[in-house]
């Protein structure tokens, strides 16, 4: 399965796990830990109510 996520597309089968790294960002690290890519968000709300729905879908198929 294919997520777009940051500037990506990137394979869900490829992501170890996605992380906050602050109150604004997620960020995707590969099965090795190696840095995918990130994205950026206004709030921590927004962030936070991302990265779960993130969790949810790729979090559904592995």
């Amino acid at each position: 399965m294919f997520i777009v996520f940051g500037n990506s597309i990137i394979n869900a089968n490829n992501v170890r796990n996605f992380a906050m790294i602050n109150d604004t960002t997620i960020v995707a690290f590969g099965i090795n830990g190696d840095y995918i890519d990130s994205e950026k968000y206004e709030t921590k709300e927004e962030c936070e109510k991302s990265l779960a729905k993130i969790n949810d879908i790729v979090g559904g198929i592995m």
